[in-house]
């Protein structure tokens, strides 16, 4: 039987990172399982802004930038708070769109303040984003960053296209997970656990996982005929989650948590190219390819992510307080995380929505020939819908049922109404308004707050960013796992991803996570040594 002192299940960025920091000790085996494949260094990875494979959605970084960027684009970084030697390479974009300076230029005439420097803490404002990019424009994650320097480790083992079924347990007080059975090429595995099992599966496997294997609801799990090993009625459960609302199921309200958001597209103005060209002109896309491999720039660096974004405080939009006011409104369950989510309504250095910027066209309707476009998006960033993910079947390989809940408040709908009030002001604001010819969606026709609501339903997805359905909090609030990352319940089962954070962090989640591995490596070594 195979067997590993450390299992790790899930070789994304948190799993990757975590299995090299615990691979550092000679004296243990570390094993990662993963769905996926090892194909990190494919070209769509490799590129900004596409792919997915052993390293996942990749704060451990080496900071570098040319002094000459920061000088023109006017940025001041707060060294203190940039690692110098960490393995993540980030660096300032050494390429823009077309519209990225005058998209800043015009939230900074509306109303915003330029953020210098996003990273220190404090990201209200409008900012130029910095990007996990080396010096030649590749991704810079955790599998390149990682796992690539440190893979002839023999201590470092990957099983990739592998299924992860069920963490095998034993004894009944106190669980002991024994090992992992999994899936491979179509037969069924088994392999030891001698000391830990450490799941680094995402906010919907994670809970699919600890359910199957017996621990959640008894209510989810006896339907199904799972014997209960450790009843967790949170697991699941606070999910706030990151997909196309029109591909899930309405089901029962429950709680879970992601970034709903939508766009606002408009096609550009005659003699702007945008990422468009890259579909239609074989010979302009052979050219960037060639400019991109020689010196790391041109348009596959501008526009496979957003180099601009701004943060908005409740403050910052909700003008006349009316907003505010629907928040004391609601009726939300009595907890610690609702709490402090109605305090930060009021707390004027946390933000509420963010808007970023892209040049191409990101819409449900279909680019006209020869058209150019760019795309604002704007994200909720805490919302007060909680949703779910549960499983329907004991089988591993159906798809879990996931409920995001979205829109199923007023206050998330008012706050993405003036969302776009404020992306048509924007708009409209010089120099930035001469680069637009017209808004395509929702277009000029959807103008009422009623049109909006509407739009929004059909259209609202989320930033995938999905958290907390195995949630770091005391158990007899919903919690799953303690503050050393054990699950409740269990002696040696470590949840280490997303899913147990219980309320959204006001950015994107990638630095966050690394940070989790990092201080999940020294909390496990620190008890393997006590």
């Amino acid at each position: 039987m195979l067997s590993s002192d450390y299992i790790i299940v899930g070789g994304g960025l948190t799993g990757t990172a975590l299995a090299v920091r615990l691979s550092e000790d000679p004296a243990v085996i570390v094993t990662i399982i993963e769905a996926g494949g090892n194909n990190f260094h494919d070209e769509a990875i490799d590129i900004p802004g596409g792919g997915k494979g052993l390293g996942g959605s990749s704060l451990s970084e080496t900071f570098t930038y040319k002094e000459e960027d920061a000088d023109r684009y006017g940025i001041k970084f707060n060294k203190h708070c940039y690692g110098t030697s960490g393995p993540v390479q980030r660096t300032i974009s050494p390429s823009l769109n077309v519209c990225a300076i005058p998209w800043l230029e015009a939230f900074k005439t509306w109303g915003m303040k330029f953020n210098q420097d996003p990273n220190d803490g404090a990201n209200i404002g409008v900012c130029l984003a910095t990007k996990t990019l080396d010096g030649r424009s590749i991704r810079s994650s955790s599998a390149s960053a990682y796992y690539e320097p440190n893979r002839s480790r023999s201590n470092l083992k990957v099983i990739t296209n592998a299924l992860a079924t069920r963490v095998m347990t034993s004894g009944e007080d106190l669980v002991i997970a024994t090992g992992v059975e999994f899936v491979q090429d179509g037969v069924l595995q088994v392999i030891q656990a001698k000391k830990e099992v450490i799941l680094c599966c995402g906010s919907f496997k994670t809970p699919q996982i600890l359910e199957l294997s017996g621990i959640g609801d008894p209510q989810v799990l006896k339907p199904l005929g799972i014997p209960v090993k450790v009843a967790l009625p949170g697991v699941g459960n606070n999910l706030r989650s990151s997909c196309s609302l029109s591909f899930f199921r309405n089901l029962t309200y429950s709680f879970t948590e992601d970034h709903p958001c939508t766009v606002l597209t408009a096609k550009l103005k005659a003699g702007y190219e945008s990422y468009e060209k890259m579909n239609e002109d074989p010979a302009f896309t052979q050219e960037q390819e060639e400019i991109f491999k020689a010196t790391g720039t041109g348009m596959l660096v501008s526009s496979g992510l957003p180099s601009v974004a701004a943060f908005l405080s409740f403050k910052d939009f909700d003008h006349d307080g009316m907003i505010a006011k629907s928040v004391e409104s609601l009726s939300l369950p009595d907890t610690a995380a609702f709490t402090t989510q109605r305090e930060w309504v009021k707390n004027e250095n946390v933000p509420f929505l963010e808007f970023n910027s892209f040049d191409k066209l990101l819409s449900v309707e279909a680019p006209e020939p020869g058209a150019r476009y760019l795309t604002s998006g704007l994200i909720l960033m805490h919302s007060f819908d909680r949703g779910s993910v549960h499983i329907n079947s004991n089988d591993p390989t159906a798809s879990p049922d996931i409920d995001l809940n979205l829109l199923s408040n007023e206050t998330d709908i008012k706050i993405l109404i003036k969302a776009y009030k404020i992306l048509r002001e924007i708009h409209g604001i010089e120099p930035f308004r001469n680069y637009i010819d017209s808004e395509v969606s929702p277009g000029k026709a959807i103008e009422t707050d009623e049109a909006i609501t509407e739009y929004l339903r059909k259209t609202v997805i989320t930033a995938f960013h999905p958290i907390g359905t195995a949630s770091m909090l005391p158990r007899e609030d919903g919690g799953c796992v303690d503050n050393q990352l054990k699950v409740y319940g269990t002696a040696n089962l470590r949840v280490v991803d997303a899913s147990i954070l219980p309320l959204h962090v006001s950015a994107h989640l990638q630095a966050t996570l690394y940070a989790f591995a990092e201080k999940a490596a020294d909390i496990i070594k620190r008890a393997t040594n006590e």
